[in-house]
């Protein structure tokens, strides 16, 4: 029998496929439908007054954990009217008996689900407070470590929280959070275009050219970019050294990069880019801050692709077959002549993927509380 829950996912919609989150949010969707289990958004509620967005608001702003809001009429009204749309699905008869939550900054949501006893399953992409630069409340524009505290404050609200990464993990668990991991995993929809590209790599001549493509509309990977372009600057001229950039929004970063060493696309179409995956030895990814974990690693590393990475780019993904970590110009180089073979392809933690669907089936099964 399929179970229905309510699902609270902004990455779910089409538009973010591109993205590391879509994607992630896709997995999560692969898991939920193997272990029959279905997901609907909160109904919308009736029109609510501006009384009742007064004290929705007055409310979140005085309940532990508080909601802090800029003084922001149409901040105020959203996070209040979130709430109340949230609260009212889950306090009728047939509501959903678990909420899945995916961005760990939708605070309204998550004070609804706890104030109707409905348990909360976290599956955050990230903690998204220390995402931004500078990290920062996304209501109150309060920085470290009060926006970060905030973060934690609502996600120890879950009845288990299944982190991207392990140092997300970590971190929360010291917080005295019930917090599992679960990796991320090419979803079903990409894995024959990268099975493709690997058996295309079997069978196809390799240059020593790299390429680094990322998404460039995410902060943390922009300033990656910029960082990379700084290590190929500091490399010799006639170093042999070669690299593909670009990527989805990634303009921004054109003009840092020598054009003797490097060949900037820009945001290109998929058989460009495969063709480029296809064609070069290794992809670069480098990044010196950012939460959670880099979706882009396992995906180049199913496809076959060796992976020259920053250790902080590498979080949770160094010791998979395939990562190859540099810290300067000079191992970059030395990685760049090196030919590292293909890697072998990740395979998904399906005792993590279990363990994600099984308490959501627990916690359906459990009597529902009374509410207030």
């Amino acid at each position: 029998m399929t179970l229905v829950i309510l699902r609270s996912s902004a990455h779910a919609h089409p538009d973010w496929r591109r993205c590391g989150g879509g994607r992630r949010s896709e997995q999560l969707e692969d898991i939920l439908r193997r272990h029959g289990i279905d997901w609907t958004d909160a109904a919308e509620a009736r029109p609510a007054t501006r009384l009742d967005w007064l004290r929705a608001a007055w409310y979140l702003r005085t309940t532990s954990p508080r909601i802090k809001m800029k003084p922001d009429r149409n901040l105020i009204r959203y996070l209040a009217s979130d709430y109340l749309r949230y609260r009212s699905t889950l306090r009728s008869a047939s509501a959903p008996a678990v909420f899945l939550v995916e961005e760990a900054i939708d605070y309204p949501r998550i004070r609804a689900a706890h104030d109707m006893r409905t348990p909360i399953v976290a599956a955050p992409h990230n903690l998204e407070t220390i995402q931004q630069t500078p990290p920062r409340d996304f209501y109150s524009g309060e920085e470290l470590p009060f926006c970060l505290q905030r973060e934690i404050d609502f996600l120890a609200l879950s009845r288990v929280v299944f982190c991207i990464s392990r140092e997300e993990q970590w971190l929360l668990a010291n917080h005295g959070i019930n917090a599992d991991f679960l990796p991320y995993h090419p979803p079903v929809s990409t894995r024959d275009r990268l099975q493709r590209i690997r058996a295309a790599r079997v069978g196809t001549a390799r240059t020593s050219e790299l390429f680094a493509f990322t998404t460039g509309n995410s902060t943390k990977n922009l300033e990656g970019l910029i960082a990379l372009s700084e290590l190929v600057a500091a490399m010799p001229a006639n170093s042999g050294f070669h690299l593909h950039v670009g990527g989805f929004e990634t303009e921004k970063a054109r003009r840092y990069f020598p054009t003797d060493r490097c060949t900037f696309h820009g945001e290109v179409d998929d058989a460009t880019l495969e063709t480029l995956m296809i064609r070069c030895q290794a992809s670069v990814v480098c990044q010196y801050s950012g939460a959670g974990a880099l979706t882009r690693i396992p995906e180049l590393l199913c496809a076959g692709i060796p992976v020259l990475a920053t250790p902080h780019a590498a979080r949770s993904a160094q010791h998979l077959d395939g990562v190859h970590i540099f810290h300067d110009a000079v191992e970059l180089l030395a990685l760049s002549r090196s030919d590292p073979p293909i890697p072998r392809a990740p395979t998904p933690d399906t005792a993590a993927e279990d363990r994600f669907a099984g308490w959501i089936r627990r916690l359906a099964a459990e009597p529902r509380s009374d509410i207030r």
